[in-house]
């Protein structure tokens, strides 16, 4: 049986002024900001933690992420274990993430579809609201990133027997350079 994401979850767009196109979001579709920063800004308008993000691009042609449009499409799974059985069926297919990234409220695995377009496989954490808390908490301010991880490390540690809630644990003392990790991504998914 093919494993096959349960939801379209949100979208996510470059601009070159994040803030003013989520409060444009945020007006159309009656939503809420639940993070604000320089660098990216979510939205949500329902119980999901987000449904819309913006990005920060530049104007700067030169950049690896010049102007403004679609950064990726997210879709969501069930489970931990739904996301790595479709991981390990795209794989046995040729399919690997560019980047894959706990970023807290979910593990996230980015990939490249045959035109170039990203697209986000992912899994929640935590509950929903537990989730909008913790993007306006100071964990998340503290860390908006998250940590990069190797998938072949879950499937690992699950066939190993390891529980679900120990493999979407999400360390909140774990060192990153957030700028760094940032700049990778970015790169990553140009």
């Amino acid at each position: 049986m093919t494993t096959k994401p349960a939801r379209l979850s949100h979208v996510v767009l470059h601009s070159t002024d994040p803030k003013r196109l989520i409060d444009w979001y945020c007006d159309a579709l009656g939503g809420e900001i639940v993070f604000d920063s320089p660098f990216f800004v979510f939205m949500t308008y329902d119980e999901e933690h987000h449904r819309v993000a913006s990005l920060l691009s530049s104007t700067d042609s030169s950049s690896r992420t010049p102007g403004t449009g679609l950064s990726h499409v997210a879709f969501g799974f069930n489970t931990i274990g739904d996301l790595l059985d479709h991981y390990d069926r795209i794989k046995a297919q040729g399919n690997k993430p560019v980047t894959s990234i706990h970023h807290g409220p979910t593990i996230s695995l980015y990939y490249k579809d045959v035109d170039g377009n990203n697209v986000e496989f992912f899994v929640d954490t935590m509950p929903p609201a537990e989730a909008t808390a913790f993007l306006k908490g100071p964990s998340y301010a503290q860390n908006p990133i998250g940590y990069e991880i190797d998938p072949e490390d879950l499937v690992a540690q699950r066939a190993g027997g390891a529980s679900d809630t120990e493999l979407l644990a999400f360390d909140t003392e774990r060192e990153v350079d957030i700028m760094a990790t940032l700049m990778r991504q970015q790169e990553l998914l140009a």
